[in-house]
């Protein structure tokens, strides 16, 4: 849905307009919010090859602690990013933790093509509306650390996998925490893997 100009655009305007209750501010602010809900079709194939564009809602992950990435085929550092959320997706999944990946090409064929080079086995939803506007998606990829009560916990903007050992502990922290509802935010800005 979005190419290179369009998300400079809303780079933008996203960074010129920030509201306090804006899903980037809170968890920049250490503020308890719960993260914006929606429904959006899976980005998957069939065994006859077609995509079977279910809906998906993020509300439907509540109890587990999610890691919601958004990323698009254009973008150098979700070459790395990916597979990395897949080893921790592989790592975590049976103790309740789940990546749901937002892709925003402009066609599902761009983002099609993408996995079929670089395979994952989590999630993959395609946004046809204005989720990533709605969670101001400042760079590529920007992923949200979702809580098992469904708040926001951090935000991280690009990829660098020295940035993994943290990424971790945090999931580990989330994943142990089967009741609280504090949110602590560990938010660091990250320098990418490769150009973005």
């Amino acid at each position: 849905m979005f190419h290179r100009s369009a998300l400079t655009t809303l780079v933008v305007c996203a960074t010129a307009t920030l509201l306090h209750t804006s899903p980037a501010r809170a968890a920049e602010k250490n503020t308890a919010m719960t993260a914006p809900d929606f429904t959006l079709p899976l980005l998957t194939t069939n065994t006859s090859g077609e995509s079977d564009n279910a809906p998906v809602s993020l509300s439907s992950y509540r109890g587990k602690v999610v890691y919601l990435d958004f990323w698009a085929s254009w973008c150098a550092p979700c070459r790395v990013s990916l597979p990395a959320l897949d080893t921790l997706y592989k790592d975590y999944q049976s103790q309740g933790f789940e990546v749901v990946a937002v892709n925003l090409d402009e066609t599902t064929d761009e983002a099609t093509a993408f996995l079929n080079d670089i395979p994952v086995s989590y999630t993959q939803l395609f946004d046809n509306g204005g989720v990533a506007s709605t969670y101001q998606v400042r760079g590529m990829p920007t992923a949200y650390l979702i809580d098992r009560n469904g708040h926001l916990h951090s935000q991280h903007v690009g990829f660098n996998s020295n940035d993994l050992p943290q990424l971790r502990r945090e999931i580990e922290t989330l994943l142990a925490n089967t009741t609280s509802n504090e949110t602590p935010a560990l938010t660091t800005p990250n320098q990418p893997d490769g150009p973005q």
